[in-house]
Parts: C-alpha cells; structure tokens; sequence
C-alpha cells in the first residue's frame, strides 16, 4: 500500500490507481476513501477517469473540489464518516458504528441527502476527493494558533481517508517548501499512500528525499541514539548521496553512492517507460516552414536571445 509508481506519461498511472483503490473496495466490501492531489490542470481527469476505470461491481462517487482553500476544507470535511457536528449545519455524511476485520470502522446510517451518496454506502465503492496540489502550499494565519495547512490537515483527517494519492510529486521536491512540509503532515493520516511522476529527479538526486518523506519516510533512515532507527534529516541526506564543493564546500556539486539510493527507492517504487509498455511507432521528423511578419520575427529572435542567455549561463 506505499508505492511510487514512476511512470512515464501516457502509460496509465491513473489507471494502475483505480485498479488499486477498485482491488480495496472489493476486498473490504465497502466503499474506500481515496484523497488525490493533483495539478490543477488534472482535476476533471481524475474524476472522469475514476468512473471509467473502476471495477464492475465499484460503485463510484467523485468530485473535484473548487473555491478557496477554507471552502474546498469544509467540503472536504463534510465528506467524513463521523457524526455530524450540529453547530455546522448536519451536512456530513455517515454515522460509524463497529469495526471489522481490518480495522476500519462500518457504516451504519447515511445523513447526506444526495441519493446517489446514499447508494454509495452499501457494498463496494470508491469515494474520491480531487484536491488541487496549490492547497498544499499555502500557510497564512487564519488565527494566532492556526495556520490555512492546519486547517486543510484537520479537514483531511476528518475525511479519514484509506489512500492517499500525490500525482506529479516531483511537484514537492522542495526539502523546505510549503508544500513539502505540508504532504510529510499527511503521511500519518492514511495507511496507504502512492506518489505518481515521471520525473522523480527533474533537477538532481536530491529531489528524491521530500518526496519519500510523504511516501515512506523511514526508507532513508540512520541509527538512534536511543535504539533502533529514526528518519534521516535532509541535512545528512546530503551528506550520504551528495559531493560538497563549490563555495566554502558548502554546496552539492556531485553525487555518491547512488547506487544504494537506487535499492532503498527500489523497495516501494515501478518503473514503466514508455518504450515498454506502449507499441509506438519510430519518430518522424518533418519540418515545417513558417512565415513570420515583421513583428512575429522581432518577437521571435528576442525569445530565442533570450533562451541562449539562460542556457549559457547554466
């Protein structure tokens, strides 16, 4: 249930997903939550695709969530299972009562008023929410003790979801960025979770920590001073994958023992290229003459002085 799937586009990462979430629903016999952060570009294909690719016999409820990042929050929050709040209008959907098998509770009355969500209760289903990845980046202060991410964090725990999917998660490389500091937070709230990219390391090995941090995070890890092991911190991360130089030997200017980074990855990751999975044909080039006026040329030519200065200065 953790898993990277680093696939290239156009060989059905969103496929692989639904496959999965379809394969839970069917052997718990109820409807699983699944939360996906997604560029926002992406959103209405994973709904689409979600009724499209599920299982027969899967029942289906998905929505993209769209507003505000407290608005999208809210909605998401009125998706959970638990009892309704009566200060906050009654609108959540499921009264829990039991647990099975595996742990999780099961449903025992619906409160939502649509009828499609009350058909969802019954036997196997997926109930996806889509949520766009810019959520994740945003920590204004909505009091003295609260940030907007906490907010998001206690809406998403509330949906008490079963997976939780990034897509394009190379998107949170950033060891310190907003939104990585906001997917490590969620790793704690579902039992299974999937990052999908086809671009693991869109700049250098580096960027494989952060993303592993959400996905797994004691795959890189270091012995305790107490016993065991614990996570190991971007900091000695660096120390273990990367050559320091440059000025005051303070930056990362080559890389080492990739071949270990490379197994540790290889025990929650699929790799599927393109050249593997798709019967494609040879590229063939043709070229295209085009005419440019005057002032598409001016256009042009500065564009492309511009792009052979950023090339030549690295």
């Amino acid at each position: 249930g953790v898993c990277a799937l680093l696939m290239d586009p156009g060989v059905g990462k969103t496929a692989v997903v639904i496959d999965y979430a379809s394969a839970l629903a069917l052997k718990v016999e109820r409807p699983v939550r699944v939360l996906v952060l997604a560029p926002l570009v992406a959103l209405d294909s994973w709904v689409g695709q979600t009724s499209h690719f599920a299982a027969e016999g899967v029942n289906v409820w998905a929505e993209a969530l769209g507003g505000s990042i407290a608005q999208r929050a809210k909605v998401l929050a009125s998706r959970s299972p638990y009892r309704p709040d009566p200060r906050e209008g009654g609108r959540r959907a499921i009264a829990w009562a039991g647990v099975d098998a595996y742990g999780e509770r099961q449903p025992q009355q619906v409160r939502f008023r649509h009828r499609h969500w009350e058909q969802m209760q019954t036997g196997p289903g997926i109930v996806m929410e889509v949520l766009g990845l810019d959520a994740l980046a945003q920590r204004r202060e909505v009091s003295k003790t609260r940030t907007i991410a906490d907010v998001l964090h206690s809406a998403i725990k509330r949906f008490t979801p079963d997976l939780i999917v990034i897509d394009e998660s190379h998107r949170i490389k950033g060891a310190s960025s907003n939104a990585s500091r906001t997917a490590a937070r969620l790793t704690r709230l579902a039992p299974r979770r999937l990052i999908l990219t086809g671009t693991v390391m869109p700049h250098s090995p580096m960027d494989v920590w952060a993303q592993w941090r959400f996905l797994e995070p004691m795959a890189f890890n270091e012995p305790s001073p107490h016993g065991g092991l614990k996570e190991m911190p971007f900091g000695k991360f660096e120390e273990r994958y990367g050559v320091f130089g440059g000025h005051m030997g303070t930056q990362v200017v080559g890389y080492k023992n990739l071949g270990e980074m490379q197994q540790v990855m290889a025990r929650n990751a699929i790799v599927v290229r393109k050249e593997d999975a798709l019967d494609l044909p040879a590229i063939t080039d043709v070229a295209v003459p085009v005419h440019l006026s005057p002032r598409e040329r001016d256009a042009y030519d500065s564009m492309k002085q511009q792009l052979a200065a950023v090339l030549a200065n690295g």
